[in-house]
């Protein structure tokens, strides 16, 4: 961590005190912008191997928040669907993607019947096995 020493002037100490909280905060600033960018930089190297983890998984892998709008989904399910990029969007909402999968032939059930198995699959505590044929 930086000192900064000023020296006073005893003729205009309110002009030094000035200037020594300007110099003091712009080092604070400079300070501030280096450690968030080191943030940003570390954050972002993590996202990319958290990526890189979900994409070399062989199964499909999707995740939705507590409003069933997906946060982030693996290319091998988008595969499987048969869904485009614009598709699987974060924020789309399972409706949609349930709709688009009947549309196109990837879901036997309608958007609601898939909603309503999907809800009580994810009602249960008990652990469970499910398989969905394409």
């Amino acid at each position: 961590m930086r000192k900064f020493r000023v020296k006073q002037d005893a003729g205009a100490p309110e002009k030094i005190n000035l200037a020594a909280l300007a110099k003091l905060q712009a080092a604070s600033l400079e300070f501030m912008e280096r450690d968030q960018q080191a943030t940003i930089a570390a954050l972002d190297a993590q996202a990319l191997r958290y990526e890189t983890a979900l994409d070399n998984i062989s199964q499909g892998v999707c995740f939705f928040d507590g409003d069933q709008r997906l946060i982030l989904c693996n290319s091998r399910y988008a595969k499987i669907y048969r869904l485009e990029p614009e598709d699987i969007r974060p924020g789309t909402t399972l409706r949609e993607i349930a709709e688009h999968r009947f549309a196109i032939g990837t879901s036997s059930m309608a958007a609601d019947e898939y909603l309503a198995w999907c809800a009580s699959v994810n009602a249960g505590t008990d652990p469970g096995t499910w398989t969905a044929e394409l």
